[in-house]
């Protein structure tokens, strides 16, 4: 943290959290106790968000509703431990050939309905920021109605 200070640098963001999605309930726990150590490096880096490839489908599985919901059963239960940490958690969508092993989480409106989901403090942000998969940048404006735009959920895109 002092080489950051001492270099006027941020860290926008600490990479990488994530990779929920297990074979079994003990790989799934494994997962969850990891992304709270990365909860707790961010904070202590001054990280700006903790930025989460949410992970693919376990070795053998076809099931990418059932991987998906592992993902939302992931951080229904570090959400709590983000929120003590005042760290906010990016969900980054991958692209499609990335499904099976590392991002069950393909587009920026999945990731956005994912955090929906955690209820009305974990909306995502107003204006997240999106690159289409064009390199053309744009503003999106996606709070789901009644949610809170200062959650600490936030969709971020590679």
């Amino acid at each position: 943290m002092r080489i950051i200070k001492d270099n006027n640098m941020r860290v926008s963001g600490y990479c990488r959290g994530g990779m929920f999605p297990a074979l079994d309930a003990a790989g799934r726990q494994a997962a969850i106790d990891d992304n709270k150590a990365a909860i707790e490096e961010a904070a202590a880096l001054g990280a700006e968000c903790l930025v989460l490839v949410v992970g693919g489908l376990p070795k053998g599985s076809r099931n990418l509703a059932q991987v998906r919901q592992m993902v939302a059963d992931g951080l229904a239960a570090v959400l709590p431990h983000a929120r003590a940490n005042k760290m906010p958690l990016a969900i980054e969508p991958l692209h499609p050939m990335y499904a099976g092993d590392r991002a069950c989480v393909n587009t920026l409106a999945q990731a956005l309905d994912l955090a929906g989901q955690l209820g009305p403090t974990s909306a995502s942000p107003s204006t997240p920021i999106t690159s289409g998969g064009t390199g053309n940048w744009k503003r999106r404006s996606r709070a789901p109605a009644g949610k809170s735009a200062s959650s600490p959920i936030t969709s971020a895109t590679g």
